[in-house]
C-alpha cells in the first residue's frame, strides 16, 4: 500500500476523459485503457489539481462523499496502488 504521506501525480503519458459520466483513462505508453468508476473518478480529480499526498486527497474524499476517514484512506491507497501497477501515475 502507498503510504499517506506520499505526493501523487498522474503522468504525462496518460490521457484521460468522462463520457456520460464513466471516467475512460488511456496509458499512450502501452495503449492499455481503463474504465475508472465514481469513486475512482472522485480520487483521479482530486490527484489531478496539485500534487497531493494521499492523505490530504484521503481527506478531501472524505468531506466531500461524507464518508469516514478510514474507509477513504484505505479506499484511496488501494486505488493508487493499482494506478502504480499500470503506470498511469508517480508517486514521490
Amino acid at each position: 500500500m502507498i503510504k499517506l504521506d506520499r505526493k501523487v501525480h498522474i503522468r504525462k503519458n496518460v490521457l484521460w476523459k468522462t463520457i456520460d459520466g464513466e471516467m475512460i483513462v488511456l496509458n499512450l505508453e502501452n495503449s492499455e485503457y481503463f474504465t475508472i468508476n465514481h469513486t475512482g473518478s472522485k480520487i483521479w480529480q482530486l490527484s489531478n489539481k496539485d500534487r497531493r499526498t494521499v492523505g490530504e486527497i484521503s481527506s478531501l474524499l472524505a468531506e466531500e462523499l461524507r464518508i469516514p476517514i478510514e474507509t477513504a484512506e484505505r479506499d484511496t491507497q488501494k486505488f493508487f496502488t493499482i494506478l502504480l501497477k499500470h503506470k498511469l501515475v508517480e508517486v514521490a
